[in-house]
């Protein structure tokens, strides 16, 4: 008698992806946003969905480069992007000293700030936003539902 296992739930099965290592400077960030929205037309997101990716992976790759650890200034960044049935997700790996996201404002700051209005607009078009730290590298999580 064979065993029949149950189906996996939704967020396991196959999830198309995409993995880059992207070089740490602001022009290969700015490229590699374009490649994540790229990816994702092709996979049928629409043009709101694929903006929004595309500016939240080059803030957050943007961010990853700027405030890289001198020692790190040139360790390529890790993005991951996975289309699960339901829900986008992208991780992006940096080697910053990292920081605190619970400690930064939800408001947009002020216009003489030059720093977080990144942060802003991730939590405005994601659903989730998570920072990891760890030992040398640190990762964002961000994910949103697929519209269809």
């Amino acid at each position: 008698m064979t065993a029949v296992l149950p189906a996996a739930p939704p967020e396991l099965e196959f999830a198309p992806s995409l993995e880059l290592l992207v070089p740490s400077s602001i022009v290969a960030a700015r490229r590699a946003a374009g490649d994540v929205r790229t990816f994702l037309a092709q996979h049928g997101l629409d043009e709101a969905e694929q903006f929004a990716w595309e500016l939240c992976i080059a803030e957050a790759a943007k961010n990853a480069v700027q405030y890289a650890r001198n020692e790190e200034k040139e360790t390529p960044l890790h993005i991951e992007v996975r289309l699960y049935p339901r829900i986008v997700e992208a991780r992006v790996t940096d080697h910053t000293e990292g920081f605190d996201l619970a400690s930064w404002p939800a408001c947009l700051p002020p216009n003489e700030n030059e720093s977080g209005r990144g942060l802003f607009l991730m939590r405005i078009y994601m659903d989730k936003v998570k920072y990891v730290p760890g030992d040398g590298a640190n990762t964002l999580v961000l994910q949103k539902a697929r519209s269809r």
